[in-house]
C-alpha cells in the first residue's frame, strides 16, 4: 500500500476545505465579444451540486452560487424525470440504483402528509431501498413517494438568470447528464419537460442557431449542452457528440493515477498546439480511487495533507512517472527519491502556467481551487474589455 510520507502540501489547484474560491464574477468582460465560444477556456465542475457530509464520497465542497461567484462556467448536473419534473442535482448512477433521494428534515413522522421538503440531494453512497431511511440526521425519502421536490431544472435556471442578470458579461455552460428518462409517476416524457422548461425560461436559456457561436452571441445566456444526443432538441441545445470530450475515466487503483493523468495532458496538448477546438477535458476519475485522491493525489481529502507515495524510487525508477513529483531525497553515493502522487488538478494548474497556451478548452474538475481556475481564465485571449 502507498504510505504518508510526504510531508503537507498546499497546492492550490485543490480546494477541499469549506472556504469559497476568490470572488471572479465578471472575467469575460475582458474576453472579445468575437471569440468562438468553442475556442474559450473555461473552468467547470463535475458533479457541480452534489457537496455531501462525507468528503471522501464527494465531488465538491461548494454550491454552484459558490463556484460561479468563484469563476466556474460549466455546470454538470445529472438530470431525471422524476412527477413530471425535471430534477437536478444528484449522480444517477447511485450504487444499487438510479434514482434521487428528497431530503426531510426536522420531521418525526415522514410517513404522514405532513413531510416539509428542503431540497434534492442524492446520496449516491446509499443503496437503492425501498424503505424510508434517516442518515446523518437527514430523512432519505427513495424516487416514488408521491412529495413535491423543490430543486429542479427550474430552480437552477431561476438562479442562474439571476446570476447572469448581475453579471450580463457571463454565459453558463449547462451540460445535463440524463439518468432515468421515464417510470410510472410520470405522465409526459423528459423531452416535453425540458422543451416545456426552457420555452419558460426563454429570456435566459440560448436559442440554439449556430453550431459554432462567439462569446458576444451568448452573453447573459445559459447554453445547454445534453448528454444524450436528440435530433428533436437541436434547437434548444447542443449535444455532447459536439465537443472533443476527453471524458471521466475508471481507475481499477490508485496506480492508474498518472495513466490519468497522461489522458488528460494529451487534450491539454492538443488544445495549446491548436489540433482541436470545442474540447471538453475531465480531470476525474471514478472506481477504485476516491474522487479527491484523482484530484490531489493526497492521503486525506484536507487542503494540506500529505501526498501518497507510488512506492517507487529513484534511480530504479526514474524514466517513470515523470510528471509525478520526487521528493525525501537523500545521498548515498548517488541520489535517491521517492517517487510520490500528485493530482491531476495541481498537475494541469502547473501545465497552464508552464506553457501559458491561449487556448486550454473547458477543464472540468473535482474540488477546483483558486489556482486551477485563475490558471483556466488566464488561457484565454484578453483585449480590450468588452463591458
Amino acid at each position: 500500500m502507498a504510505t504518508k510520507v510526504t510531508a503537507a502540501e498546499w497546492g492550490d489547484g485543490y480546494n477541499a476545505d469549506n472556504g469559497t474560491l476568490p470572488t471572479n464574477t465578471d472575467w469575460m468582460k475582458n474576453i472579445p465579444d468575437d471569440t468562438p465560444l468553442k475556442e474559450m477556456s473555461i473552468p467547470g465542475t463535475h458533479h457541480s451540486d452534489v457537496p455531501v457530509k462525507d468528503i471522501e464520497h464527494s465531488y465538491q465542497v461548494l454550491h454552484t452560487p459558490e463556484q460561479l461567484n468563484g469563476g466556474i462556467r460549466f455546470i454538470e448536473v445529472q438530470a431525471q424525470l422524476v412527477n413530471d419534473t425535471i430534477a437536478v442535482g444528484g449522480p444517477s448512477n447511485m450504487q444499487g440504483g438510479s434514482f434521487a433521494y428528497q431530503v426531510v428534515k426536522n420531521d418525526e413522522d415522514c410517513h404522514s402528509n405532513q413531510c416539509k421538503t428542503t431540497h434534492l440531494l442524492s446520496y449516491y453512497r446509499f443503496p437503492l431501498s425501498p424503505n424510508i431511511m434517516r442518515v446523518n440526521d437527514d430523512i432519505l425519502i427513495p424516487h416514488g413517494q408521491k412529495l413535491p421536490y423543490e430543486y429542479t431544472l427550474q430552480d437552477m435556471l431561476s438562479s442562474f438568470r439571476g446570476f447572469l442578470q448581475h453579471h450580463p458579461s457571463e454565459t453558463i455552460l449547462l451540460k445535463l447528464d440524463a439518468g432515468e428518462l421515464g417510470d410510472a409517476y410520470n405522465s409526459k416524457s423528459y423531452n416535453d419537460e425540458l422543451l416545456e422548461a426552457v420555452n419558460q425560461n426563454s429570456d435566459v436559456v440560448w436559442a440554439k442557431d449556430s453550431d459554432n457561436p462567439t462569446l458576444g452571441d451568448v452573453r447573459g445566456k445559459v447554453v445547454l449542452i445534453n448528454n444524450r444526443p436528440d435530433p428533436t432538441l437541436d434547437s434548444i441545445e447542443f449535444s455532447i457528440r459536439d465537443f472533443n470530450v476527453q471524458p471521466d475515466f475508471h481507475m481499477n487503483t490508485n496506480w492508474d493515477l498518472y495513466h490519468r493523468w497522461e489522458l488528460v495532458k494529451d487534450k491539454l496538448i492538443a488544445a495549446k498546439d491548436k489540433k482541436q477546438t470545442g474540447i471538453i477535458n475531465y480531470l476525474t476519475g471514478y472506481g477504485g480511487s476516491f474522487a479527491y485522491f484523482v484530484a490531489s493525489g493526497h492521503s486525506s481529502p484536507q487542503n494540506g495533507a500529505p501526498l501518497l507515495m507510488t512506492g517507487k524510487t529513484t534511480p530504479g525508477w526514474q524514466n517513470d512517472d515523470l510528471d509525478f513529483p520526487r521528493v525525501n531525497c537523500a545521498w548515498f553515493i548517488v541520489t535517491i527519491c521517492s517517487i510520490a502522487f500528485e493530482g491531476t488538478n495541481e498537475l494541469t494548474k502547473q501545465y497552464l502556467l508552464d506553457n501559458n497556451p491561449s487556448y486550454a478548452g473547458i477543464i472540468v474538475a473535482d474540488f477546483p481551487g483558486p489556482g486551477l481556475v485563475q490558471s483556466v481564465i488566464d488561457s484565454n485571449p484578453h483585449k480590450k474589455p468588452a463591458f
